[in-house]
This record gives C-alpha cells, sequence and structure tokens, in this order.
C-alpha cells in the first residue's frame, strides 16, 4: 500500500528581498511526488514578464492585473525527495531582471505494484510495432514541449466522467510478468459508449490514434498545462477547436493496450506527469 506523507494544505513562503520582489504563496495538497501545485507571487508596476523554473522545467507565470502572478507546477513521479528550491525570474519595462529562490521540499510517496495480463503483441512488440510506438512517443512529446502563453480555462477542473478509479496513478505495472513504466494517469471504469467531458476550458491539441493509447485526445489548457483522454472508442472533436468545460470529446472504449472499456485520463504540466486528481483539488482550492 502506498504511505504518504502530507504537507500542510496551504503553505505560505515569505522571503526577504528588495522592493523589486513581493510574496510567494505556494497553495498545494502537498508537495509530494506527482502532485500538482500552485504558486502565486505579486511583483511591481511596470513588471512586463516572469518566469518560474523546477526541476528543469521553465515555464511561464500569469498577470491577473492586480499585480499578482501565478503558475501551476508538477512534481515529475520519478523526482528525488528532499529539497528542490525553485527560482522565480522577473523582467520590469525597463529590462531589469530579478531572480530569487523559494525552498522547497518534495515528500515521499511510495506505489503499489499492479499485474496485467495483454495480449503478448502490446509487450513483445515486432520491429514494425516498435518503430511505430517510437514514432508516436516522439509526436505526443513534441506537442507537450509546446507551452501556450496564456492561460485557457477559467473553470476548476473536474473528473471527465463517472466512474470506478480502477487503476489509479503511479502504480508499477507490470504486463504479462514483464516490468513496465509507472502508470501516468488515473483509469476509469465506464460502459463501452459512455460520455467523455473536458475537464476544463482549452483547445485540442492533438487527436490520433496510437498503438498504446488508442483513439486520443490531448486538451491545451494554456501556459504547460495538458490533460489527456485514452483508449476512446470515437473522438467527437478536431484539432484546434476551442473546448469548454463538460464538453464532449468522444465515447469511452478499449483500444491501444487495454483490458476493458476504460478511460485513462492523464495531466501534464511543461512535460511532467502528475496526478490528475491533484489537479482536480488544487484548482478546487483556487476559487
Amino acid at each position: 500500500m502506498r504511505s504518504i506523507k502530507f504537507l500542510t494544505l496551504i503553505t505560505a513562503l515569505f522571503m526577504a528581498a528588495s522592493a523589486a520582489m513581493g510574496a510567494v504563496t505556494i497553495r498545494t495538497t502537498g508537495v509530494r511526488v506527482g502532485d500538482i501545485f500552485s504558486i502565486e507571487e505579486t511583483f511591481p508596476a511596470g513588471t512586463k514578464s516572469a518566469t518560474i523554473s523546477f526541476n528543469g522545467v521553465t515555464l511561464p507565470l500569469m498577470p491577473d492585473g492586480s499585480g499578482k502572478w501565478s503558475a501551476l507546477l508538477g512534481v515529475d513521479l520519478e523526482a528525488a525527495e528532499g529539497p528542490a528550491p525553485l527560482t522565480i525570474t522577473h523582467t520590469l519595462s525597463g529590462g531589469e531582471k530579478y531572480a530569487e529562490e523559494v525552498p522547497l521540499n518534495i515528500l515521499p510517496r511510495v506505489f503499489r505494484e499492479q499485474h496485467i495480463t495483454v495480449d503478448d503483441s502490446k509487450v513483445f512488440l515486432s520491429d514494425e510495432d516498435r518503430e511505430r510506438a517510437n514514432r508516436e512517443n516522439r509526436e505526443i512529446r513534441a506537442v507537450l514541449a509546446k507551452t501556450t502563453d496564456k492561460r485557457l480555462w477559467d473553470s476548476s477542473f473536474i473528473v471527465p466522467i463517472k466512474g470506478r478509479y480502477s487503476s489509479p496513478f503511479g502504480l508499477q505495472r507490470y504486463y504479462n510478468g514483464e516490468k513496465g513504466s509507472y502508470h501516468s494517469g488515473l483509469d476509469i471504469a465506464a460502459a463501452k459508449g459512455a460520455e467523455i467531458s473536458s475537464a476544463s476550458e482549452g483547445r485540442v491539441a492533438l487527436v490520433g490514434d496510437y498503438f498504446y493509447t488508442g483513439n486520443t485526445v490531448f486538451i491545451d489548457h494554456g501556459l504547460g498545462l495538458y490533460t489527456a483522454y485514452f483508449h476512446m472508442e470515437s473522438v467527437a472533436v478536431k484539432e484546434g477547436e476551442m473546448v469548454g468545460l463538460g464538453e464532449l470529446l468522444g465515447k469511452v472504449g478499449s483500444t491501444g493496450r487495454s483490458t476493458g472499456p476504460h478511460l485513462h485520463w492523464g495531466v501534464y504540466v511543461g512535460g511532467v506527469k502528475v496526478d490528475p486528481l491533484s489537479l482536480v483539488s488544487v484548482t478546487k482550492n483556487l476559487d
């Protein structure tokens, strides 16, 4: 069973700095491996841009018009525990740059194992299938590497379908006895043909039929945040479309490497895989 240590629901970090610096607030369900968290800082008038760097990922912060800038970040599933400082940089209209380091501590998280039996062709790939899977992986990574410089979502994120959580985020999976990767999303069991909704507002960034994930949709929510919907029976949207909260994306299926009808729901921040339920929790707390 997983062993989880929780951080305080809301952690506020105030740093002594020059007049050009502000107060940093981190809001999170706990800075654990695989979690997403929100950071907010107040900058002086005349700030024209700001970025945040964490564990090799740099993302823009978005202003709200009152001097507050914010962003969502994620802790990689395989990140090392312990100190992992954030670096926040902002640039004033005159070109002056200021940087500050914010201490952060990543807490441990232990995940269960899961043993799955699938067709051997989905585990021991032919040369043709391996080439296809690698090509598709590069295509998906290229999409996730793009960062829209504004926030596209307004509503708190919702779970995109009702159903039993059949496989939680982070399981160490074994396929036909062979060790695989960690489970990068949340599996929700549902009847074939059940409707899948968009978790929040955004733009359809990618639609495709892939070896592992079957019929797939990726939604860009801006500022490096994406949600993913795998194993769909059918897709109801096209690339480039804007979708609203709860809008129909497609229907539940069992395409790709799948053992039965379900939705695999994934969340990525700056290309980092994070627990979808932590996104629901964090954005609810931002209301």
